[in-house]
């Protein structure tokens, strides 16, 4: 399929069967890598020729290996100066990703599973194979760790994932020109993190004419996150085909919190697992993490450690601060 490509990979945390269909990790420090050889001012940079390209009738430039599939990964779209897209890969580096079962998360991760699976049915019934999923919720709620397993679940299926970090109008084009003409059965899930800025950057306009889906965007799952579903106007929350399920991911219950803690503090006896699910309601994902760290890395008293967690959490800090107390080197 592919000439002198090795194909990196995507860290889950698990351990893995040294099987054909696993993924090893990229490096933490590594550069995005670009899949295809042609850089934003230079489109020679960084490129060991190896053959001949002909990018216009009678003009040739020199480029580097080639592949016949994008090496299953995630993505940012962008475009060097001659208007020529690019796929670039985007290293990933996560806390460990832990499923719980009988979850909300486990809930969407299973449909999307299924979604996968339905392709021919879509056909048959005369529908584009795309699926939206809006997820909203406060911040630390857990939506990028859905997100984080969605893109595990597409790569692992040997799909693509791509992460909207520009202008829309752009993936869409980006997908209908080169994709889909390449690759036009992909399978490829859509990310717009905090979709709200998005639109407040670029308009609703293009991110609209983009979920409406052309019909040569098949075979798409698009996922987008909000903490301000208020700033989104109906035409985007209420609108199957374009999110066909707006799903709140709230604060872990108690039962997800004393199985996340049982994982991962297993030196807990049950008295103590009880006291860290008791003592921590209404605490995100992130404050339930930074708990563990400050217990068993730094080794703060669990009864300080929430504490500090709980005035982290109800802080507001404003600027208005600094003229009613001193603060810094002066703060005696």
């Amino acid at each position: 399929m592919e000439e002198d490509f090795n194909l990196e990979d995507f860290n889950t945390g698990e351990n893995k069967d040294s099987n054909a269909n696993n993924l090893t990790s990229p490096k933490d420090t590594a550069e995005p890598t670009l899949v295809k050889s042609r850089g934003r001012n230079n489109p020679n940079q960084g490129v060991k020729f190896k053959q001949w390209a002909e990018i216009s009738p009678g003009t040739y430039t020199g480029i580097g290996k080639i592949s016949k599939i994008l090496p299953p990964a995630l993505y940012r779209i962008a475009m060097d100066d001659r208007g020529n897209y690019y796929f670039e890969i985007q290293p990933i580096k996560t806390d460990e990703l832990l499923r719980f079962s009988d979850s909300l998360a486990d809930e969407i991760l299973s449909e999307i599973d299924r979604f996968w699976e339905l392709k021919k049915q879509f056909e048959i019934n005369k529908f584009s194979h795309r699926r939206g999923y809006l997820l909203y919720g406060p911040q630390g709620s857990g939506k990028s760790i859905i997100v984080q397993q969605i893109i595990e679940g597409i790569i692992h299926r040997n799909g693509i994932a791509i992460w909207v970090d520009k202008n829309p109008k752009m993936i869409t084009t980006a997908i209908v020109e080169a994709l889909r003409i390449v690759e036009p059965t992909r399978p490829i899930v859509v990310i717009f993190e905090d979709i709200d800025a998005i639109i407040q950057d670029y308009g609703e306009s293009a991110i609209l004419s983009y979920l409406d889906g052309d019909g040569r965007i098949d075979g798409v799952l698009n996922l987008a996150t909000t903490n301000y579903p208020e700033k989104l106007d109906k035409r985007v929350v209420a609108r199957p085909r374009r999110f066909d399920r707006v799903v709140k991911v709230d604060v872990p219950s108690p039962s997800i919190r004393k199985e996340y803690f049982k994982y991962k503090v297993k030196d807990l006896t049950e008295e103590q697992l009880e006291q860290w699910t008791t003592s921590t309601a209404g605490f995100s994902f992130a404050a339930l993490a930074d708990l563990i760290i400050s217990v068993k890395c730094f080794e703060y008293k669990f009864e300080d450690a929430v504490e500090r967690l709980r005035k982290l959490l109800d802080s507001n800090p404003s600027s208005e601060e600094f003229k009613t107390r001193k603060t810094g080197f002066n703060a005696h």
